[in-house]
């Protein structure tokens, strides 16, 4: 068991150390394929119509 004292600094440096680790997940399992749809999506803003599937 942790002593408590390291258990309430991991508690306190959470945003530190887990929303990067997020990002970082985030990013390696969907973050290329959310990147290739924005061009997508910005054509079908200006023109309303999409181009291609």
């Amino acid at each position: 068991m942790k002593p408590r004292w390291l258990v309430a600094l991991m508690l306190l440096t959470i945003p530190i150390w887990f929303v990067p680790g997020l990002i970082y997940i985030g990013w390696k399992l969907e973050g290329r394929d959310f990147i290739t749809k924005i061009p997508k999506a910005v054509r079908y803003a200006f023109f309303g119509r999409r181009f291609g599937k």
